[in-house]
């Protein structure tokens, strides 16, 4: 996954993202923050092949953050994935929960450094 974008987290900042799966396509959104309450939560508006909504809940304790939660409601919007969804449905999700582990390796670390 790639994103680029240059803003200070804010409601209006937009930033765009291209996921890369193990499947031979890509997807390309624009999220921008809609809400943003510091330091617990921020919520974003998906559009591009996918379209919908993020949100980030992050649950603090006494040491830092303790728990993020991540939700995560969007639709594919180009017309050959609606297409394909109701047949292709399980090796989507297999690419979908390859892709969220591999993002998942990639923030972990960044966010422990923090």
């Amino acid at each position: 996954m790639e994103v680029t974008g240059d803003c200070e987290p804010a409601v209006g900042c937009t930033t765009k993202q291209h996921f890369k799966g193990r499947l031979p396509y890509t997807l390309k959104t624009t999220s921008e923050i809609v809400s943003y309450e510091r330091p617990n939560r921020f919520e974003v508006k998906v559009v591009g092949d996918l379209s919908g909504s993020g949100k980030w809940t992050l649950t603090p304790n006494a040491d830092g953050t303790a728990h993020i939660r991540f939700d995560w409601i969007v639709y594919a919007d180009r017309p050959l994935l609606r297409i394909l969804t109701p047949i292709a449905r399980p090796i989507f999700r297999y690419n979908h929960n390859w892709s969220a582990a591999r993002a998942k390796e990639g923030l972990e670390p960044y966010l422990r450094a923090r």
